[in-house]
């Protein structure tokens, strides 16, 4: 949190001063959502200045921001929009999601068994499904009882938004929280309600599993997403296909450093996947889960 502050207070845009920031009602407490809140305005301030500016300047954002307000800006920077650069945010969702009149917060409290108390936020614009909450919630529970790790931060905040045209994907984490499109808004009956199971339960896992190779971080979370719907009536399972001329190895991914907005990447996917599975079976499951938390603790 500390360099998040100091982050937010140098460079060209002085917004706010130390001082000022820690005059804000939000920072009289210390909790997991406004180190989310802070983590969520600093990616923003770094990736696309404009939307920062126009953030802060917000009559939301001049007022004290108090501790309601943090789940919501936790939600920042949404989903990404690729013309526009990858984590740019349009003005239409800063207005949306700073109107008191427009947002809601769903809150609560879970204590997951080895981190403990975590809280959870789902955050949207419009009409959604009660049922979103307990998806997240569920999703977290999968990931920590797969890894068997102290589940890594204190606050998620789930944001359900309009989704970009042509997008090859419909949910991402940001590190800090998640943004889905509002077509997973849904109750269990809905026809989308397995799909919503499996891509929430995909990207809580990249709360773990980030910052490794891309193969690894998305073979570990389909892994995951695997698990958590294994019970789902009937489970929807993606077909990642690789389009590569040649299915590439595991090291010839590593260097082709694809971005997520390559058609291609989804070779993450898919040869992830097929290689952990591999692994899967030629260590046993003990000793292949034993193997993959030595990956995830040794991420850099």
């Amino acid at each position: 949190m500390v360099a998040s502050l100091v982050a937010l207070t140098t460079g060209p845009d002085l917004s706010l001063t130390v001082h000022e920031w820690l005059a804000m009602p939000f920072l009289r407490t210390v909790e997991p959502a406004d180190d989310a809140a802070l983590q969520a305005l600093l990616s923003v301030h770094l990736n696309d200045p404009a939307a920062y500016v126009a953030i802060m300047d917000h009559e939301t954002m001049r007022a004290p921001i108090t501790d309601q307000w943090t789940p919501v800006i936790a939600a920042l920077p949404g989903p990404r929009f690729p013309t526009r650069g990858r984590y740019s945010v349009p003005t239409s969702l800063i207005d949306k999601l700073l109107d008191a009149d427009a947002v809601t917060i769903q809150l609560r409290t879970i204590s997951l068994p080895l981190a403990g108390p975590v809280t959870v936020a789902v955050v949207r614009t419009g009409p959604g499904s009660e049922r979103s909450i307990e998806r997240l919630i569920n999703a977290l529970n999968a990931a920590e009882k797969f890894m068997q790790e102290p589940f890594p931060i204190g606050h998620v905040t789930l944001l359900f938004a309009d989704w970009p045209a042509g997008s090859p994907v419909m949910a991402i984490n940001n590190h800090y929280s998640l943004t889905a499109s509002t077509i997973l808004d849904v109750g269990d009956g809905d026809p989308m309600a397995s799909q919503s199971n499996y891509i929430i339960a995909h990207e809580a896992a990249h709360f773990y599993w980030t910052g490794h190779t891309d193969w690894l971080d998305e073979g570990a979370s389909e892994l995951i997403a695997l698990a958590a719907t294994a019970t789902d009536e009937d489970p929807y399972r993606p077909q990642w296909a690789c389009e590569l001329s040649a299915s590439p190895t595991t090291s010839e991914l590593e260097a082709l450093q694809m971005s997520p907005d390559q058609p291609d990447y989804s070779c993450n996917y898919a040869i992830g996947l097929r290689q952990l599975t591999e692994t899967r079976d030629s260590l046993g499951v003990p000793a292949f889960r034993r193997w993959l938390r030595d990956q995830y603790r040794g991420a850099p």
